[in-house]
């Protein structure tokens, strides 16, 4: 019997879909890419949590005036949920993003190494990560 080669595995779609629809930074953890999954998912999840909090503080303060507990300086600045929203909304197509990238640097090694000579293969995924390819 002679040496069976290792079967590779097409890259899956699914960590793009579950980066954008679970939690960013899966996506890149499943991928393996430890220190991004870790960046994008600390990132949104502390600025998703900020966000959380000066709506509650917003809503507070806006039901403390309808009681006639508080006055108008109470409440937060609109612009403090719109900045963190656009700053949730940025870390998040950026997570999608990276996603897709990392998925499409993969599909090509993978059709590299399927269909070309391995000597050929890995002539061509030098020229890729040295950037002329």
């Amino acid at each position: 019997m002679g040496v069976v080669d290792k079967v590779e595995r097409r890259p899956s779609r699914g960590v793009i879909l579950l980066s954008g629809f679970l939690f960013p930074g899966i996506g890149q953890l499943l991928q393996r890419r430890w220190l991004s999954g870790i960046v994008f998912g600390g990132a949104f999840g502390a600025l998703f949590c900020l966000l959380l909090v000066h709506s509650f503080q917003t809503i507070a303060a806006f039901y403390r005036l309808g009681l006639d507990k508080g006055t108008v300086n109470d409440t937060p600045s609109a612009t403090d949920i719109l900045g963190l929203l656009g700053a949730c909304l940025a870390v998040y197509l950026t997570n999608i993003g990276d996603v897709y990238l990392a998925f499409r640097r993969a599909a090509r090694r993978s059709a590299i190494r399927r269909h070309f000579d391995p000597q050929i293969a890995s002539i061509l995924e030098e020229e890729s990560t040295n950037g002329k390819g």
